[in-house]
């Protein structure tokens, strides 16, 4: 009876742990193929009262580094 126990935790610990290198190499896989781009759609009527906000997004994009473009 004890060998059955250690033999399921044993496998569940298998499982676990084989589970989480292919969620990893999944994740690796789709940083290094993937780009990220955004466009920022915004209305102008809006900007005038909160346009800050617009310049918020925008900064933290450049700050990441991400490839965007804002249109109106």
């Amino acid at each position: 009876m004890r060998w059955f126990f250690l033999t399921l935790v044993l496998l569940a610990c298998l499982a676990v742990l084989l589970s989480g290198v292919i969620s990893e190499r999944k994740a690796a896989r789709m940083s290094a193929a993937s780009t990220l781009q955004v466009l920022v759609a915004y209305n102008p009527a809006l900007s005038e009262e909160h346009g800050y906000v617009l310049d918020a997004y925008l900064s933290v994009l450049e700050e990441e580094g991400i490839p965007h473009a804002a249109v109106d």
